[in-house]
């Protein structure tokens, strides 16, 4: 009913209600942190390969950042009649931390300002490592006996297992080699801007920051499509 009602106003209306709807969604991507993403159709990036930064997202990496955390939600519902498995509630809080660390795009998206004064390492030793890390995530969750879990942790790692399973397969095809989109790359960096919060001294020193490394990301992305190129992984001519 409401895109009808939308569409009945005119042109300032219009204007005006869309202004307020891109606020409204700038206030819920602050207030409820990485959960967000399991309710907001975004391009932001949860736990975004070093691949994909938050701001080269494609829709099978947002469906792979929504289950996660869809897992992160689950494992923080969990009823007092069924207690959290440590372990594997360690292996969700370390690997939430990993994200943030390899994606400062989507650290600050999520309203963590630790990381606003950096850009994603592209960097093709960066990428191995954060591939490295995500089959040693897996091997930490399968050394976790899934029969000791109650039925809720059982789901959770379940869909854990999964993602991870799908990220690990993922690296063959080499998506990083091809970074540069229509409408999503390094060029669309400037649009993290949006989102952030200047309020402090702090929040403008780290955007100077960020904006002084952005040579090296450039240079970084334009390694990783020369190597594209002598993989013949480039967009159809």
């Amino acid at each position: 009913m409401r895109l009808f009602a939308v569409c009945a106003v005119d042109h300032d209306e219009r204007r005006d209600v869309a202004a307020i709807s891109f606020e409204s969604r700038r206030v819920r991507w602050r207030r409820r942190h990485f959960f967000a993403l399991a309710l907001h159709e975004s391009s932001s990036g949860l736990f975004a390969s070093k691949a994909l930064p938050s701001w080269h997202s494609t829709r099978s990496e947002s469906m792979r950042h929504i289950l996660v955390a869809l897992t992160m939600l689950l494992a923080s519902q969990v009823c007092s009649a069924q207690p959290n498995h440590p372990a594997l509630h360690k292996l969700f809080a370390d690997e939430w931390e990993r994200s943030l660390r390899e994606s400062p795009e989507n650290a600050s998206n999520q309203g963590d300002t630790r990381f606003n004064d950096r850009w994603s390492d592209m960097s093709l030793a960066s990428i191995a490592a954060s591939a490295a890390a995500d089959k040693a995530a897996l091997a930490r969750l399968r050394k976790i006996d899934r029969k000791a879990l109650s039925d809720t942790d059982r789901l959770n790692y379940d869909t854990f297992e999964w993602q991870l399973k799908q990220a690990v397969a993922r690296r063959q095809f080499r998506e990083h080699l091809s970074p540069i989109g229509m409408a999503t790359g390094v060029q669309s960096g400037h649009g993290l801007a949006q989102v952030l919060s200047f309020s402090t001294e702090k929040d403008y020193r780290d955007w100077l920051a960020r904006l002084a490394a952005l040579p090296v990301l450039v240079e970084q992305n334009i390694v990783l499509m020369q190597e594209g190129i002598k993989a013949g992984i480039m967009p159809p001519a």
